[in-house]
């Protein structure tokens, strides 16, 4: 992360967080400072994101990019493409299979969106 925020805000829009984003937090995050990021709905700015764990690294805007790739490279130099891609594999079944889909996520969604309170959210947060 660079600069900005950082933040699972659905809450505070007033939006339901779908099951598959759940499980993904999840495995990010871990349960507890998953279910902290969601029921917060906190915006966080780089340094308080590295703190609480929802980042690996804070770099400069301008060295992000190469960062990012350098952090890749290193990744990729210890062990061959096809054992990397079946251990994140692994490590993401348990959430794969728990993900599922619920229709009223998808109607809440769409009554905020209709009633504005998406667009109101975001225009106040293009504000500050």
């Amino acid at each position: 992360m660079a600069a900005g925020t950082i933040g699972v805000t659905e809450l505070a829009v007033g939006v339901p967080f779908p099951a598959t984003a759940l499980e993904i937090l999840a495995h990010a995050y871990g349960g507890p400072q998953a279910r902290r990021a969601v029921l917060s709905a906190d915006t966080l700015e780089p340094a308080a994101a590295l703190t609480a764990g929802r980042v690996e690294e804070v770099a400069l805007p301008d060295t992000l990019l190469g960062t990012a790739v350098a952090r890749a490279r290193q990744l990729a130099d210890r062990t061959t493409p096809d054992v990397f891609r079946l251990t994140k594999e692994q490590l993401q079944a348990p959430a794969l299979q728990r993900m599922g889909t619920d229709p009223r996520v998808l109607r809440l969604w769409l009554r905020a969106a209709e009633d504005g309170r998406l667009s109101r959210y975001m225009s106040a947060v293009r504000a500050r």
